[in-house]
Parts: C-alpha cells; structure tokens; sequence
C-alpha cells in the first residue's frame, strides 16, 4: 500500500508545531505517509475546505506563547473553532506537550517545584482519569483516509 500522501497548509511560523503533532498522530496509529506539496490523499490547514481545520484560536494562542489552559479551554477541555466545531488537533498539541506547565505564576507549583493538579484543566474539568488524547485521535481518523 502506498504510504498517504499529507500536505499541510498553514504559515510558516506555524507549521513546526502542526508537522509535530501530525507526526505524533501518525505514529499513534502506525500510518505511513508522506509529507506533499503537491496533490495529496489529506490536507491539514486554516480554510474550510481542507481535511482536518485547524482554528484560528490554535494559531493565535502559538503565535501569542499563551500557556494558560484557560486561554485555551473555555468551557471544556477542547478547542472550538468560531463555527463551535472541534479542533482536535490542535487540542491534542496542547494535551501532549503539557503546555500548562509552562507558567511562570509560583502558586501554580509545589515547594518541590512540581505543576499542582488543582491549576490543571483536568482537574477544572473533572477529567483526571480520562484518556482525552487517545479519545480525539479517535475523532481525528475520521477525517483521514483509510
């Protein structure tokens, strides 16, 4: 079988951050593939007509190095797109690089200089026990040829 062929579509300054997450997804579900900028099987970018659509929020929340969850979690544990659909991928991005350890607020950390569970987003969500990641890779095969 062919490996599929993926052309992300996004700036520049963007593109590390999606081409690290595709890869992350990719080798959760053991897909070949091959990065394209040419005619390809899957398309990851900004505009609608693209494959799995990355939501401007992602590409701001990058752009500005906000690390809040709040910032980047409203209401759940997901980032929506303006139309209120999911973006999957750009939430996955946040959840495995556990970006919210990255703030430099000391009430956020222990004496030992450990993240507390309480300023987490699963803890503010009720969701320590839950596997979101594996959950919205499961959401994002859908949008990914067989």
């Amino acid at each position: 079988m062919n490996p599929l062929k993926v052309r992300i579509d996004v700036p520049d300054d963007i593109r590390k951050p999606v081409t690290y997450i595709w890869s992350v997804y990719a080798t959760h579900w053991q897909l070949d593939y091959e990065m394209s900028n040419q005619a390809c099987d899957l398309t990851i970018g900004l505009t609608p007509d693209a494959d799995i659509v990355l939501s401007t929020t992602f590409v701001q929340l990058i752009r500005n190095t906000c690390w809040d969850s709040k910032s980047w979690f409203e209401v759940q544990p997901l980032i929506l797109h303006e139309n209120g659909q999911p973006d999957y991928l750009g939430s996955t991005f946040y959840m495995i690089n556990s970006l919210q350890e990255l703030r430099e607020d000391e009430d956020d950390y222990d004496q030992f200089g450990r993240f507390k569970v309480e300023k987490s987003y699963q803890y503010r969500f009720n969701c320590l026990q839950e596997d979101l990641v594996t959950s919205y890779f499961e959401q994002i095969r859908k949008s990914v040829p067989a």
